[in-house]
């Protein structure tokens, strides 16, 4: 399955091998921006103009980069709901081959597109840890990502150059995002759970029952029983399965679902802190501020602008 609203040109004959592997570069136009295949995988630099909308389903592992802090974009993963991208340039998606993936957006926006088929990542994951088998997660990073963004910024540079660039540079480049693709959006599958992480099953458990209850008060005790560890042990396996400890993961949520809420200029700054989980509205500014380097109030003349 393979559909883009604003692609209307197949590729050349040129692109049948490139595309073989990496079918997600099918519905990115040539005239969009640069790219290239390697040993490891492809990457495509892209400017996006207008809007659009698409929907496909890749036969390798998929990862975006956003460059500059995407607006009016939303995601989502087979049937699921859309989720709003973050508004930060370093946002990341993941969309595992074989996995239906639908995207909409109203905005010009500028990415770096990674494309590695599932043997290549399985061989990095093997080098990772040997025996384990690691499968991606779907999703959207819950933060920007600054180590993927800076791998991004490399590509993007190498793939701009007049020389066309040094294939072997970016298959380097690759390489090395895939390992930070297994290290901080996967988890293992089949075999217990390696380096203290937590279990795969645990994992998804802990993140839906997150994902719900986000806005109200939580525990470290409640959420070790749902995984079924003590909470010195959970906290420990948490923070290395999702990159950050629990309390800052909840902030996290809850600051994605303030910034939602503070779309609608109908809802009030205090409104949107109740409604997201933060006990008042001076420390949804103080967490905001930290976390996001702006305030409610920037946020929202940000988005107007």
């Amino acid at each position: 399955m393979l559909e883009c609203t604003d692609v209307n040109s197949r590729p050349s004959a040129d692109d049948d091998q490139l595309n073989a592997k990496h079918n997600v570069f099918q519905i990115i136009p040539e005239s969009a921006g640069p790219r290239a295949t390697t040993f490891r995988g492809g990457v495509v630099y892209e400017k996006r103009t207008g809007s659009g909308s698409l929907t496909y389903r890749p036969n390798s592992h998929v990862a975006t980069i956003y460059l500059v802090p995407p607006r009016g974009l939303a995601f989502a993963f087979g049937t699921g709901e859309f989720q709003t991208l973050g508004s930060s340039a370093g946002t990341v998606t993941v969309n595992p081959a074989d996995i239906d993936g639908r995207l909409i957006w109203s905005n010009p926006c500028e990415t770096v597109t990674v494309s590695i088929p599932p043997a290549s990542l399985q061989e990095l994951a093997q080098s990772e840890n040997p025996g384990s088998s690691l499968e991606l997660r779907p999703g959207t990073s819950r933060q920007p990502d600054a180590h993927a963004l800076h791998l991004a910024r490399l590509m993007k540079a190498e793939l701009s150059r007049k020389d066309t660039g040094n294939g072997l540079y970016l298959d380097s480049l690759i390489t090395i995002f895939g390992i930070h693709l297994l290290r901080n959006y996967s988890v293992a599958i089949g075999t217990p759970a390696r380096r203290g992480r937590l279990p795969t099953l645990a994992a998804r458990r802990v993140q839906d029952y997150l994902d719900e209850n986000f806005s109200r008060k939580l525990s470290i005790g409640e959420l070790a029983g749902i995984a079924k560890l003590s909470k010195s042990h959970f906290i420990q396996a948490f923070t290395s399965t999702f990159g950050q400890p629990p309390h800052q993961y909840v902030l996290n949520l809850r600051l994605d679902c303030a910034e939602r809420l503070l779309s609608n200029e109908d809802v009030s700054v205090a409104e949107v802190a109740y409604l997201s989980g933060f006990s008042s509205q001076s420390h949804l500014t103080s967490v905001m501020r930290k976390l996001r380097q702006n305030t409610p109030n920037q946020f929202r003349l940000l988005k107007g602008a």
